[in-house]
């Protein structure tokens, strides 16, 4: 569209413009304003604020894309509505529009081309009116008129098809339908009667309704007619074999009504479906309850079945036994009121639990009445529980026994090591006694050659017997340290420890210790037992070495689900233990008497390990290798293990 340059307005307005924009002001219900050719607003009347918001001062100026949304803006509606306007010299619009505010509105809208005096485009009046209203009553009326003739056009459709329909779902139904007069006369079968039975309308013709039926069934469905005939309208149900036309029985559930009163009817009305299916899954839970029965009873265990009232179900030949009543006794009790001393009991909690949590639970618990200690398997469902029920009375009494019998030679052991700690550290004092004595005596010039040589073998026997006493006294320290605490120890540290507290015995053998603690380099342990386990058994390794090569040790440890194995392996002179294997770990047992020692380190190490819980074994190869293996078993968390 050509674009123009509207004509200065003049100062002498006619008489008309003067009255026309007196008229324009005072019009409230219409937006009435003037735009340039360029559709810029050059005036606003009191109408258009009231429809638009725009005060005049707001407006005038801009471009009447500002009422436009913004899809029609991007449409170039507003120019497309001016061009019409031009070319027709009025245009009538209907659309949504937008306010100040930004809330639409549904306007009509008349565009009318201005010309001046000297027949020039001026530009366009608009008049506006907000008919929203009259537009959702529009829309309100045509979805109600729509809505209408959808309705008419459904009910007619209904009506066209309601007789078919209904022929069609009686011809069609999964059930049966058999119509008789009253002397049993066939009048009418559905085709689902054909599909179920077999027997064509034609081929059904030569056989009585009764003859069909299971000889076993026959005098119960005759009686049934009989009824039929005198009661009239009551519907009576009814299950029997009938024969299929290829020969085999299946079993059908029929409703019967009397309807010969009924004139728009006039027959025995006969629904039926086939439940062979049915009955032969009957028949077979029937059979595997028998199985399940047969087992329960077999059992040696008591079993209950309670339901969520907690009344019994069923119960075994064994729980009778248990409890000394028949099973059929409890049958439909509630267990609280059979046994209302285990209200409040340890059982009653669990089986209130194990109910409302649904979650199998196992306990024990006993039952002063009966002097019955039992253990309880309890298995939930939503129809109640399931109960195991075994007698561990026997069990717990020998439990109690022993633990009696244990807790007493545990008394007397305690007894014991106290008695012999007092005999160890009395006889310290003698002992030392006696030893002054005899170095005493050598103080004095004996020219008896029998008398020294008797005095000096006093003296070895005492200082013997005075070692005796301190290895019995490590012996009972050794048990005592049990009541330590255990602490994190690290395996590199230790073994620094180790090798610094061994710095001259290492360096007089020229010994090479190596370790592997990629498993595991981190044990929470006794550490005052760990250490001297390691440290005695790297001691042993190089007292025991061969003269003829330095001594190697290799320390590892492997991890094998809770088990930890730590593992000492040296290159020394390797052990009989074809000999040696029964008294390797003796007290003051020696397998080489021509290496110095008492006999004490494996001994030490084995009692160690087994007051750890462990156990401790060895292997060797004569002349070559020795290697001993521990294995801890440790609770999780009781170890750091870099392996994952």
């Amino acid at each position: 569209m050509q674009n123009y340059s509207p004509e200065p307005p003049s100062l002498n307005q006619s008489v008309d413009e003067k009255l026309f924009r007196l008229l324009v002001a005072n019009v409230k219900d219409y937006a009435i304003f003037m735009i340039d050719p360029n559709g810029c607003i050059m005036s606003w009347n009191p109408g258009a604020t009231n429809i638009m918001t725009y005060r005049e001062d707001e407006i005038i100026g801009k471009h009447i894309t500002i009422f436009y949304t913004a899809k029609d803006a991007e449409n170039n509606e507003p120019r497309n509505h001016l061009n019409k306007a031009l070319k027709f010299g009025s245009f009538e619009s209907e659309g949504w529009r937008v306010r100040k505010d930004g809330s639409a509105f549904w306007a009509n809208v008349v565009f009318t081309t201005v010309y001046n005096d000297a027949g020039h485009l001026a530009g366009f009046a608009i008049i506006v009116r907000d008919i929203t209203e009259r537009k959702l009553q529009d829309e309100r009326r045509e979805g109600l008129h729509a809505e209408l003739e959808k309705r008419v056009r459904e009910n007619t459709k209904k009506i066209i098809t309601n007789e078919l329909r209904f022929r069609k779902l009686i011809e069609n139904s999964y059930d049966g339908i058999t119509l008789f007069d009253q002397n049993l006369h066939i009048v009418y079968r559905s085709i689902s009667s054909e599909e179920i039975t077999g027997w064509s309308n034609t081929a059904r013709d030569g056989y009585e309704f009764t003859g069909l039926i299971h000889p076993d069934e026959k005098e119960q469905v005759e009686q049934l007619f009989t009824d039929l005939i005198l009661n009239p309208r009551v519907p009576m149900v009814c299950s029997f074999r009938v024969m299929h036309k290829n020969g085999h029985y299946l079993w059908v559930e029929c409703i019967f009504t009397n309807m010969l009163n009924d004139k728009s009817i006039a027959a025995i009305v006969c629904n039926f479906r086939d439940i062979t299916g049915r009955k032969n899954a009957e028949e077979e839970i029937q059979k595997k309850n028998a199985q399940v029965e047969n087992i329960l009873e077999s059992i040696t265990d008591g079993f209950i079945a309670l339901d969520t009232n907690f009344c019994y179900t069923y119960a075994n030949r064994k729980i009778g036994e248990m409890l000394g009543c028949t099973p059929e006794s409890l049958v439909g009790r509630n267990v609280w009121e059979v046994f209302p001393k285990a209200v409040g009991s340890h059982t009653h909690k669990a089986f209130n639990a194990a109910m409302k949590k649904q979650q199998y639970t196992c306990h024990q618990d006993y039952y002063a009445p009966l002097n019955l200690w039992q253990e309880n398997h309890i298995y939930p469902s939503p129809s109640g529980l399931s109960v195991f029920i075994r007698n561990i009375t026997e069990k717990k009494m020998a439990e109690l026994e022993r633990e009696k019998i244990t807790a007493d030679l545990v008394k007397r052991n305690n007894d014991l090591e106290q008695f012999t700690y007092i005999i160890s550290h009395n006889l310290r004092s003698p002992v030392a006694n006696i030893k002054g004595l005899s170095d005493l005596l050598n103080c004095f010039d004996h020219a008896d050659p029998d008398c020294i040589t008797a005095i000096d073998s006093l003296a070895l026997s005492v200082k013997n017997l005075d070692k005796v006493i301190m290895d019995l006294n490590q012996i009972l320290q050794t048990g005592n340290q049990l009541n330590d605490k255990n602490e994190l120890v690290s395996l590199p540290v230790l073994i620094t420890e180790i090798k610094s507290g061994l710095q001259d015995m290492i360096a007089a053998n020229n010994v090479s210790i190596f370790y592997d603690f990629s498993w595991i380099d981190e044990l929470y342990i006794l550490k005052s037992y760990i250490y001297s386990i390691f440290q005695n058994l790297i001691v042993n390794s190089i007292k025991y070495r061969r003269t003829e090569v330095d001594p190697i040790i290799h320390i590892s440890t492997v991890l094998k689900k809770d088990k930890v194995i730590i593992s000492f392996k040296d290159n020394g002179k390797g052990i009989d233990l074809d000999k040696n294997s029964k008294q390797l770990f003796g007290l003051y047992k020696r397998f080489d008497h021509s290496v110095e020692g008492k006999g004490m380190g494996l001994f030490m190490v084995k009692m160690q390990v087994e007051s750890l819980g462990g156990t401790i074994s060895v292997e060797s190869e004569l002349g070559k290798w020795t290697e001993f293996k521990i294995t801890l078993l440790l609770e999780k968390g009781a170890y750091k293990s870099k392996a994952g």
